[in-house]
């Protein structure tokens, strides 16, 4: 279930394939440029764990993976500073 993950695991919902990253409570979409909006999910919803499970007890130990910019709006700041 989703809400026993840790925060940088990537799943995919049962009904789409769509690469998801957890993260603080929120599915995050991969997107060719980076992640897409934030989507509220579930605690109790079953997801497929997309992360392979060494990788995931290193997040569950407290491993923080550094993300794309776009996690955070990088993106759009980094398309508004371009334009300067």
């Amino acid at each position: 279930m989703l809400g026993g993950l840790p925060d940088g695991v990537v799943v995919a919902l049962a009904q789409d394939a769509e690469p998801l990253l957890v993260r603080r409570g929120y599915l995050h979409p991969w997107l060719p440029g980076g992640y897409g909006s934030p989507v509220n999910a579930d605690p109790q919803t079953r997801v497929l764990v997309l992360t392979p499970l060494s990788l995931t007890r290193m997040l569950a130990h407290g491993y923080v993976p550094q993300l794309h910019p776009s996690i955070e709006g990088g993106r759009l700041r980094m398309a508004a500073n371009e334009l300067d």
